[in-house]
């Protein structure tokens, strides 16, 4: 099975439905364990740690903090009703603290396998200076993260997955096989072929076009051959992230899964990943399948 543990990150936004019930389904159709996670940020910790504040005082921002600890655990134990009523092993934590380093920590702390979060719409400055909780989870974590968009994933009868040949790309195609073969799910591997580098060398290109197209047709073979899958592969030009989500608009899929490499931290800032640019445009969840370091 490809995720074991989901812990699933719960910020009580307008999209936290679609996210609880994206969750559920996972962890029905994997037999996982999952955990839902709401985390309280400061300015409780700020205040508490102001050195001015009187003893009185930080006692009562210590009762706050309880308060809102049990007043989130409750709200947490009404959606853990819907797990226990579908056989999931549930249970539920509140934390206090960053909200980032605090979903991080917890997921690597419990060994969980698979993060399961939201995204919606911020305000441009706080992406602009901050990058959204969903945005910064991604670029730290070494975990598979699912991000649910829009629609809850009740059902998976199409996966695409973005293919580059490299090892990430490889372990998310191993994943959105293991996930079509519980679900039965038509899988599409796409690849980009972005010849902007070597344009001025049409010979070149086309040649490296030729034995990738060739190499994924082995690849079409290969899968159909081993697995009872009903798969596809598609090769097309341009920019990756562009062509991936061309091909979401198209094909849509209940689920696109990528690989995401690792960058440097100034790369990221002035252009971002195709993986990160798919999230962020995508109108469908989106899988990040990442490969555990040993």
């Amino acid at each position: 099975m490809p995720f074991k543990k989901i812990l699933v990150g719960i910020d009580f936004s307008n999209i936290t439905e679609s996210v609880i019930n994206s969750a559920l389904f996972f962890g029905k159709i994997f037999n996982s364990e999952v955990c839902l996670l709401h985390v309280i940020e400061p300015p409780i910790i700020a205040i508490y740690e102001d050195p001015f504040l009187s003893i009185d005082n930080k006692e009562v921002v210590i009762e706050l903090e309880e308060l809102l600890v049990e007043k989130f655990k409750k709200e947490l134990e009404k959606f853990k009703i819907r797990f226990d009523e579908a056989g999931v092993k549930t249970t539920v934590a509140v934390e206090v603290g960053n909200i980032v380093d605090t979903i991080l920590d917890y997921a690597e702390t419990n060994s969980f396998d698979l993060i399961t979060v939201g995204s919606h719409s911020e305000g441009l400055l706080e992406r602009l200076i901050l990058g959204s909780i969903t945005e910064r989870v991604l670029n730290k974590t070494k975990i598979s993260t699912l991000v649910v968009k829009g629609e809850p994933i009740k059902k998976i009868d199409r996966i695409l997955c973005g293919y580059d040949f490299l090892p990430n790309s490889i372990k998310a195609l191993e994943t959105a096989l293991e996930i079509a073969e519980i679900t039965k799910a038509e899988v599409e591997v796409l690849h980009a072929e972005y010849d902007a580098w070597i344009s001025h060398l049409t010979s070149v290109y086309e040649e490296v076009y030729k034995k990738k197209e060739n190499l994924l047709k082995s690849l079409e073979k290969e899968i159909n051959e081993r697995h009872n899958i009903n798969i596809k592969t598609k090769i097309e030009r341009g920019a990756p992230e562009k062509v991936i989500l061309k091909e979401i608009k198209g094909f849509n899929p209940d689920i696109t899964v990528l690989g995401k490499r690792k960058i440097k931290d100034l790369e990221r800032v002035l252009i971002g990943t195709v993986a990160m640019k798919v999230v962020k445009n995508s109108p469908k969840s989106v899988l990040i399948v990442k490969r555990r370091e040993n």
